[in-house]
């Protein structure tokens, strides 16, 4: 009886738009929805044989790869580093909070000022050694730069899901186990 709510809310709300959104993608539905055929799997064909959804499926999950493991990586990097760092501990600590505290409007307007291809700082700082950055032209930089500013955002949540289990074993304990 006390999970009846919570079985309520999931039907209503996870459930039942799962089952029209599945039954709907069985059908062809005129473009003002007046009327539908029932069409079976003939709409996921024609989807997986679709070269730009293909494209954009792969291009997906290469970010979503790229920006898990390298913002676990770089988080618990940055968490094992504090851990072993004495003086100034807190202000590191805090430092690596901080993309969390930045609101993603001011990040966006972070990121623009720092790689608009016409006039941003890191762009400029790159073309004074050679290199042309326009993220706007090259697919690859537009990747690096996306992945970057989603790993940068993700640093400070995954630190601390690193950092706070480690810090909250008692100092002996940690002494003790590097001895043997």
């Amino acid at each position: 009886m006390l999970v009846a709510p919570q079985l309520i809310i999931t039907v209503i709300f996870f459930i039942w738009p799962a089952g029209e959104a599945l039954w709907y993608s069985l059908q062809s539905v005129d473009p003002f929805g007046f009327s539908s055929q029932f069409v079976g799997l003939d709409n996921f064909v024609t989807l997986f044989h679709d070269s730009y959804y293909l494209d954009a499926f792969w291009t997906t999950i290469k970010f979503s790869t790229f920006v898990t493991v390298s913002g676990l990586l770089v988080s618990l990097f940055f968490a094992a580093l504090v851990e072993y760092i004495v003086r100034g501990s807190r202000f590191y600590q805090t430092l690596m909070f901080l993309p969390y505290a930045v609101a993603p409007a001011v990040a966006a307007v972070l990121w623009i000022f720092l790689f608009n291809p016409g006039r941003g700082l890191i762009t400029h700082f790159l073309a004074e050694f050679g290199y042309d950055w326009n993220h706007a032209q090259n697919s690859g930089q537009a990747m690096f730069l996306v992945v970057f500013a989603s790993v940068w955002k993700q640093i400070s949540y995954n630190f601390l899901f690193f950092y706070v289990p480690r810090a909250a074993i008692h100092p002996p304990f940690v002494d003790r186990s590097r001895s043997h």
